[in-house]
């Protein structure tokens, strides 16, 4: 890895620290179930109403949907260089009102997740219960230098929740976490853990497998 840097996703980066440095040492991951491949793919298909509302009913300017031909992927393509390593993501649109532009990112979850989500917001938890979630637009505010638009809408009622928030975590955090999750790669070894044996989390991650035989998370 001499004079390469590390090469971390936005979007994933932000979670499980074992299945983190799992893939980006090359461990062989499962296939997404298919009842989340399956969610994954509606969330996207909402992002366009979501868009549409958020010009009608709420008085933003959109920008348009962007395609990343070398990343083969959908979104607009940014970067964060850290020491050891960089990070690379897509964030959804920007949206503008009354003269300050927002980087917007958008989730349409079923009504269960959406409202646990909605909630953990509100109540000043998202940090901490949507982690990953929270970490990945983070990354996206501080790559745009903007701060962000987060957009929620419940899929099963078409009800939708706007956040207008600063950065949940800081560069310095970003920067901590993945430095401590690629020194582990370095050293061949991979950290704990966050999820309990036996619970969701662990039982629908890809890298699951290797989290066997341990008791807690």
């Amino acid at each position: 890895m001499t004079g390469q840097k590390a090469y971390y996703q936005m979007s994933g980066a932000g979670g499980c620290p074992r299945r983190v440095a799992a893939r980006r040492a090359g461990y062989a991951l499962k296939d997404q179930a298919d009842f989340m491949s399956r969610a994954a793919r509606e969330g996207v298909r909402h992002e366009r109403y979501i868009a549409e509302d958020l010009e009608t009913d709420y008085g933003y300017l959109v920008s348009n949907e962007v395609y990343c031909s070398p990343c083969q992927r959908s979104g607009t393509h940014i970067e964060m260089q850290f020491p050891a390593l960089k990070l690379v993501g897509h964030y959804d649109r920007l949206a503008t009102r009354n003269g300050q532009p927002r980087v917007a990112e958008f989730k349409a979850p079923g009504d269960k997740i959406a409202k646990a989500l909605v909630a953990s917001i509100q109540e000043g938890k998202f940090a901490e219960q949507f982690h990953e979630y929270a970490f990945q637009v983070s990354c996206y505010a501080h790559a745009t230098r903007l701060p962000a638009l987060y957009v929620v809408k419940n899929r099963n009622t078409g009800f939708m929740k706007i956040f207008e928030m600063e950065p949940p975590f800081s560069m310095d955090y970003i920067d901590k976490r993945l430095a401590d999750i690629e020194l582990h790669v370095r050293k061949g070894t991979l950290p704990a853990c966050e999820f309990a044996a036996g619970s969701f989390e662990r039982s629908v991650c890809r890298g699951g497998y290797l989290c066997a035989g341990l008791d807690s998370a």
